[in-house]
């Protein structure tokens, strides 16, 4: 069986979305691990780490690199 193609554009904006989605899926497991294993006293820290992975998501997500490779893929999939 042959596998498809995939036009580098929409290529370019599945890696973009994937490496958002791995911060936000780092920040899931920080939360977990505050509710079911963290230790006492940990609480402060753990809030800042996941504000912290939260906001790298937040901000690749609005980066210029995304609204470009939006307009590709946008692009791309008007033209078929």
């Amino acid at each position: 069986m042959q596998t498809p193609s995939v036009d580098p554009t929409l290529s370019a904006l599945n890696e973009r979305i994937a490496a958002i989605n791995d911060v936000l899926n780092a920040a899931s497991v920080l939360v977990w691990d505050s509710r079911t294993m963290m230790p006492a006293g940990g609480a402060a820290s753990r809030g800042m780490q996941i504000a912290t992975l939260t906001r790298v998501a937040l901000d690749m997500l609005l980066h210029a690199d995304t609204a470009r490779a939006l307009d590709s893929a946008e692009s791309a999939l008007v033209q078929t």
